[in-house]
């Protein structure tokens, strides 16, 4: 009877596996070189030409794309030079919405402060910043490596660099409102004191206005007060920022540590473009 039940019994299937992988290597040296240290800018050059060539048939609607999907494959790609390539074109690809951000910032500046030639130094100023970091950051570091991170400082610096030009501006024109004998604190009182008489204070307000942007420069002494007090104030702002992202390089990490450098550096370059690129353009205008 047991021989029987066997014989009745379904074989079971051979096992099978859902899913294979292949892979296929490219390595140095390329053909016509002896190793791969053999004039090794010239392969890495020729490689990523080859490599740029050959992931292009992986994008949607490439040929490995359209193929792979007939036979139900899936085909991936990585290695060095590929991988740091596609990381770079969608990191500029990002710098478009940093563009837009600058020009959102130039609008609300320019709002702000009513002169095209004050809001155009005031977002230069931070623009500037970037180099100005990234230069001493790459003589500090003494090392190639730029952090794909870094793409990220360009927003964070644009909020801080513009608050800190619009801060000096308002110095200016309390200076300016210092020499006229009516600050500012001074016409709000006396509006509330003449609350009869709306009209008239917003024409002095008008006229008060247009006497600001007025090519009229305020005395030394009550700029150089207000410049200073505007500096304590953006030095306590611009330190605390600054110290925040450079603990940054005590990490383990080095993409982490080049952000910190770097974004730190930024900070600092952009509150001294505020004391000195801003002021001198303001007393220009």
């Amino acid at each position: 009877d047991d021989d029987d039940d066997d014989d009745t019994k379904t074989p079971k299937p051979p096992p099978h596996a859902i899913a294979l992988r292949s892979g296929f290597e490219f390595a140095l040296p390329l053909a016509g070189y002896a190793t791969a240290s053999d004039r090794p800018d010239e392969q890495d050059r020729a490689y990523r030409r080859w490599a740029r060539r050959y992931t292009s048939m992986f994008k949607p609607g490439g040929y490995w794309d359209v193929e792979g999907a007939k036979a139900g494959v899936r085909v991936l790609h990585a290695g060095g030079g590929v991988s740091e390539d596609e990381a770079a074109a969608l990191v500029l690809g990002d710098l478009k919405f940093a563009a837009g951000a600058f020009a959102l910032v130039f609008v609300c500046v320019l709002a702000y402060v009513r002169s095209w030639w004050t809001a155009t130094n005031a977002v230069l100023g931070v623009a500037l910043a970037f180099p100005s970091a990234f230069f001493f950051a790459r003589v500090a570091a003494d090392s190639p490596f730029v952090s794909f991170l870094n793409v990220l400082v360009p927003f964070v610096l644009i909020g801080i660099g513009c608050d800190d030009a619009m801060v000096m501006c308002d110095a200016f024109k309390a200076s300016v409102n210092d020499d006229d004998g009516a600050g500012v604190d001074q016409g709000s009182s006396a509006r509330k004191e003449n609350d009869s008489a709306p009209i008239r204070a917003k024409i002095a307000d008008v006229r008060r206005e247009k006497r600001i942007y007025a090519k009229r420069l305020p005395s030394e002494e009550a700029f150089a007060a207000r410049f200073a007090s505007a500096a304590k104030a953006m030095l306590a702002t611009s330190l605390t920022t600054a110290v925040a992202f450079g603990s940054n390089v005590f990490s383990y990490i080095p993409p982490v540590r080049a952000l910190g450098a770097y974004a730190a550096g930024t900070v600092v370059a952009n509150y001294a473009l505020v004391l000195t690129l801003l002021p001198a353009a303001l007393l220009i205008r």
